[in-house]
């Protein structure tokens, strides 16, 4: 895990607690009130200009929806 340490980044061994799909618990490894870094900060953030091709629905008929007649 990396935290924040002054203007400097840190990377900490942490023992993890709990598990869920929102949340993780640290149990030892980082302090109260220590920020820690979510994001890799040596790699580009995404940006609304991330390529997005192929995520996106186009229009027409649903997939399995065919013509009658």
């Amino acid at each position: 895990m990396t935290v924040l340490s002054g203007q400097q980044t840190e990377v900490r061994r942490v023992t993890v607690g709990v598990v869920g799909a929102a949340v993780t618990e640290i149990k030892t490894g980082v302090n109260a009130g220590e920020q820690v870094v979510l994001a890799d900060l040596s790699q580009p953030l995404p940006t609304s200009n991330t390529n997005t091709r192929g995520l996106v629905g186009g229009g027409g008929r649903p997939a399995g929806a065919g013509g009658g007649r």
